[in-house]
């Protein structure tokens, strides 16, 4: 706790953008103890952009350090795919903390000057607060500065901010396709598996997917017959979860000496690919052959 507390955080002066043949890095700002911003999500709102016209979520600007300094002000920021180049104003003068702050996909677009309908799958906007400290000082929500020759994002409030325990100083909405449950039965329930590391091979698995599309239940999974493994999705945050399970007692396929093939891993689903990409861990009650990525998918 002494450790968090005496936190020290960069506070950000204007950054030069002309290059230094002699030292290409940019000048250490001043610094100043104890002010740093916390955006907490609302989780029961969009974390995702499936259609811009109907995204809607909301999250909380607050202060890491709730009992320590408090900043005279901060203007929530937003960036579009990376550009910091370019922030727009979302929100100026927040002076009181915690406060909530609801946001739309019309408005993140209209900050841009772009049509909702121009937002493609992979584009994405990041929110950040700039700050202005008690003594004037201004910390940047979104900062750049030529290093070895090339511009480059930097990280916001000094280099160590976002190693603290639960931080979150960005929030992130991606613009990604609709998961549709029918898009991923469409090739007479049959997917595949790319599993090059454990099993060696690429092999058709049956699924079968609950009526609210959350649980998939995968059957002759490891090209042995028979065996199920059950995934959950979180269509909120399109995250997937394996959850520990035993598929096969013995599995001949595999290796006829060994028993309990069990498999526990996590990912994430595309829509937009009709693909999901998982890191999962394989073992048996003999041996651990690691952890593996495998792409499950529709074969078109």
């Amino acid at each position: 706790m002494k450790k968090i507390l005496s936190f020290i955080i960069l506070a950000g002066m204007a950054v030069s953008f002309n290059a230094c043949r002699k030292n290409d890095n940019p000048k250490l700002p001043d610094i100043e103890k104890g002010v740093l911003p916390q955006l907490v999500q609302d989780p029961k709102r969009d974390l995702l952009i499936k259609e811009v016209a109907d995204f809607s979520t909301a999250f909380n600007t607050d202060l890491y350090f709730k009992n320590g300094a408090q900043p005279k002000k901060m203007d929530l920021m937003v960036t579009m795919n990376g550009d910091y180049s370019n922030p727009k104003l979302l929100k100026a003068d927040i002076t009181t903390f915690p406060t909530k702050q609801e946001v739309t996909g019309t408005q993140l677009t209209g900050l841009f000057g772009i049509q909702p309908t121009t937002v493609k799958p992979g584009d994405y906007f990041e929110i950040r607060p700039s700050i202005t400290l008690q003594s004037g000082a201004f910390l940047p929500a979104f900062r750049q500065a030529m290093i070895n020759g090339e511009l480059t994002n930097l990280e916001p409030y000094g280099v160590d901010a976002a190693n603290f325990p639960d931080a979150s100083m960005t929030l992130t909405y991606e613009k990604v396709c609709p998961y549709l449950r029918a898009d991923f039965l469409s090739a007479s329930n049959v997917l595949y598996v790319d599993d090059n590391k454990f099993t060696g091979a690429s092999y058709p698995v049956n699924v079968d997917i609950s009526s609210d599309g959350n649980t998939w239940t995968f059957t002759n999974w490891a090209g042995v017959p028979g065996a199920k493994v059950v995934m959950t999705l979180d269509q909120q945050t399109y995250k997937v979860t394996i959850a520990k399970q035993i598929y096969a007692v013995t599995a001949d396929e595999l290796d006829p000496s060994e028993h309990n093939w069990t498999i526990v891993g996590s990912g994430k689903i595309n829509p937009c690919s009709l693909s999901i990409s998982l890191t999962v861990t394989n073992t048996s009650k003999e041996s651990n052959y690691g952890s593996v990525p495998i792409k499950i998918y529709v074969k078109r």
